[in-house]
């Protein structure tokens, strides 16, 4: 029995690899290629207002992607 336990085990640990690796691999990279669509436009005009009002602020950007 301890044997059989040892083979199922490393069979599902196997199938857990390989699935996460389908999902991160190929799900995920289809997904945002589909939802995250890139559009090239022109660039945005900026105001006088918003352009003083960034000179005065400390900008970061804290979020990892």
């Amino acid at each position: 029995m301890g044997k059989f336990l040892k083979i199922s085990g490393g069979v599902i640990t196997t199938g857990l690899i390989l699935g996460g690796a389908y999902v991160f691999g190929v799900v995920v990279p289809q997904t945002d290629a589909k939802m995250n669509k890139v559009v090239d436009h022109p660039p945005y005009e900026i105001s006088d207002k918003a352009k003083a009002l960034h000179k005065q602020l400390y900008i970061a950007d804290l979020h990892t992607d």
